[in-house]
């Protein structure tokens, strides 16, 4: 799943964020579906870095914990943008399932190998039905809409962290390397 692939990359749940005034509470509730928890995709993230990296990461990254909690609003929008309430609460209602979630987590971590059966029965089912046929068809538009967001926000994420990493071990060259 494109969304997947983008969620994956930076996009966060944020804890006690209120639904904005503008976006459906039905496409707040189908973003955070469709994310993994902060702790879930920074603790992998952060441990492919050496240590002194790493540590730069988890500092830029809890200077930019309120940006971050923005983009999960900016998917909501998006995917107000581009589906229908029903089929944002048919996805929603899915990806909330206890199948669902553990198939979307799946998916965000990239373990596709370790899917049951159930959660792929549960997938085709879903993917069958007009919301899931729906979340398919505009699956790309809504990753594209996504990718400036997304990429902008790990810019200034990786730029924060360079500038600690930099300041702490005067090691001031690219940060990934």
């Amino acid at each position: 799943m494109l969304i997947a692939s983008v969620v994956l990359v930076l996009l966060t749940q944020g804890a006690g964020q209120g639904a904005s005034p503008s976006v459906p509470a039905v496409a707040e509730r189908l973003a955070r579906a469709t994310s993994l928890p902060d702790d879930q995709l920074f603790s992998s993230f952060e441990t492919n870095l050496p240590p002194a990296r790493r540590r730069a990461m988890e500092a830029a990254i809890a200077a930019s914990r309120s940006e971050a909690d923005g983009l999960r609003t900016a998917l909501a929008t998006v995917y107000s943008r581009h589906l229908s309430p029903s089929e944002m609460e048919g996805a929603a209602d899915f990806f909330e399932s206890p199948v669902g979630a553990s198939f979307e987590q799946k998916i965000l971590k990239q373990q596709t190998d370790r899917f049951s059966a159930e959660e792929v029965r549960a997938a085709q089912a879903f993917m069958r039905t007009p919301a899931g046929l729906a979340f398919r068809a505009k699956e790309q538009a809504i990753g594209q809409d996504l990718m400036p967001i997304v990429k902008a926000f790990g810019e200034r994420l990786i730029g924060r962290a360079q500038a600690i990493h930099c300041r702490d071990t005067k090691e001031c060259g690219p940060f990934l390397k």
